[in-house]
C-alpha cells in the first residue's frame, strides 16, 4: 500500500481509499485500511521503438496507438457491508473484473 495512503487512512473512521494516478490498477490492504488504485488513463506500454520524433507524430496521426488501460472502481453497498472492486473496459466494450474485492463492514 502507498505510504500517502497510509497516511490519509490513519483514522479508523476512513476505511476506503479510492484514487488514480500514472501507474498500474492495485487493491492494497493493511488491517482496516483499504486501498484501490484506478491507475491512468493514459497510454501505459505499447509504443514502438523508434526516435521519439516518430513515435510522437505516430500518436498524433493515431492517438489510440497505445490505449489506455480504462480501469475504474466501482462500490457499492451489500447488506451492511460495501463492496468495491476494480474493473476495465476491454476495445470491445466488454468489462473485465480485476480481482480482489474488497470488503468493508458498516461503520
Amino acid at each position: 500500500m502507498q505510504d500517502v495512503a497510509s497516511r490519509v487512512l490513519q483514522s479508523k473512521r476512513m476505511r476506503l481509499l479510492i484514487a488514480g494516478h500514472t501507474h498500474f490498477p492495485r487493491v492494497g490492504t493493511r488491517g482496516w485500511l483499504r486501498y484501490l488504485n484506478t491507475g491512468t488513463w493514459l497510454p501505459v506500454g505499447g509504443l514502438s521503438d523508434g526516435p521519439i520524433d516518430e513515435i510522437l507524430q505516430k500518436l498524433r496521426a493515431e492517438p489510440h496507438a497505445a490505449p489506455a488501460p480504462c480501469t475504474f472502481a466501482e462500490v457499492r453497498w451489500e447488506g451492511e457491508r460495501l463492496h468495491a472492486r476494480l474493473g476495465r473496459v476491454e476495445r470491445n466494450g466488454d468489462t473485465v473484473w480485476l480481482e480482489p474485492v474488497i470488503e468493508v463492514e458498516r461503520i
